[in-house]
């Protein structure tokens, strides 16, 4: 267990891996997921997909995120440490368990560092809470560790109210804001900052050059609903930095990997930006018809394999359709195209059923 652990680390920290060594690595974790949780074996014995006859990693059976919210997939000694999804209107979030932190903390350093702080900056404003406010939350986690790593000066805008309920504190990023002739880095949700954007219509503000954005998470769903073209231009007129300095991240609790869009690393209009996985995870796409990998799609489900999940399930497969942009250095290019259908994979309903079921 540790051993796979230990050589788990080693490949990220390589950061160059071949394909060969990523599908090699994969069929140990499969292995392992494989023997160590029933419900993924039974999972997998249903589609007749055994580490006894699967060779490539793009044949290991992907579960869909959903499945996190009704089965503990988790392998290891013990649970340390929980991610939860954010609550859904069921009431149901999906758990992400981990033996150990040190694969999640190795896995997200360089991404972070070569796809956000390729431009230094005097501080980091957050508009999350920090992790000790919410424990369960992933992205609170990787931008506190980020923050507790990278900038000696960081201040968060999520606070809690007298009744100890997350609370924003937009007034207070206002009065940073104002007047600021330091270089910051505001790291935030999408929806957070578009909320104190719209708290002070018409307030303009010109940041120091060389400041940057990094946003994250949906713009769909809550209020008001905003394209990708349209908050980007509202962050440039609002904030008065240049669309080269804003960064997306797109990840999601039931992985342990993080992808950046290459805005910044290469000076980049976001129209002709991509996201990038990290060497040690691939997104590849999944015919909606036959739920199979085939990257001559123009269009497909995005199905993740992450080797940093290596004690819950490395093959993900997600409600996100998107299209492949190209390859450098094993880091995978991809562009999102919306939801499903419903947001709901074909037979997801079926697949939980059939796991639940001995």
């Amino acid at each position: 267990m540790k051993n796979l652990e230990k050589k788990t680390i080693a490949l990220i920290q390589k950061g160059n891996i071949l394909d060969d060594e990523f599908n090699a690595h994969a069929m140990l974790l499969f292995q392992a997921q494989y023997e160590g949780i029933p419900e993924y074996k039974r999972f997998c014995e249903t589609r007749q997909k055994t580490p006894d006859n699967v060779e490539l990693y793009t044949e290991i059976p992907a579960l869909p995120t959903d499945v996190f919210k009704h089965i503990s997939l988790f392998w290891g000694e013990e649970k340390k440490r929980t991610f939860q999804t954010s609550g859904t209107t069921q009431g149901l979030r999906g758990q992400h368990y981990f033996d150990t932190l040190d694969i999640y903390n190795a896995s997200m350093e360089k991404p972070f560092l070569d796809y956000v702080l390729k431009k230094e900056v005097d501080a980091f404003l957050i508009l999350a809470p920090p992790s000790d406010l919410l424990e369960d939350s992933s992205l609170s986690y990787m931008l506190t560790r980020m923050a507790n790593r990278y900038a000696p000066h960081h201040v968060y805008f999520v606070g809690i109210d007298e009744d100890k309920a997350l609370q924003m504190e937009y007034e207070k990023l206002k009065s940073r804001l104002d007047g600021t002739t330091k270089k910051v880095a505001i790291l935030t949700t999408a929806f957070a900052l578009i909320g104190f954007l719209d708290a002070y219509p018409g307030q303009k503000w010109t940041l120091p050059a060389g400041s940057l954005v990094m946003e994250t998470g949906g713009l769909k769903g809550r209020g008001r609903e905003l394209s990708r073209k349209e908050f980007y231009q509202m962050i440039v007129g609002r904030l008065g930095i240049s669309e080269r300095s804003i960064v997306s991240e797109y990840s999601m609790t039931e992985l342990s990997s993080q992808s950046y869009t290459n805005t910044i690393a290469d000076e980049i209009s976001w129209e002709d930006a991509a996201y990038f996985t990290p060497p040690w995870a691939r997104v590849d796409l999944v015919d909606p018809r036959t739920m199979l990998v085939d990257n001559s799609l123009e269009r497909g489900l995005i199905r993740w394999f992450d080797l940093a999940n290596v004690y819950s399930i490395s093959a993900i497969l997600t409600s996100d359709m998107g299209t492949l942009k190209g390859e450098r250095s094993g880091r995978r290019g991809f562009e999102l195209l919306g939801r499903a259908v419903g947001a709901q994979i074909r037979g997801c309903s079926l697949t939980i059923e059939e796991i639940l079921t001995p």
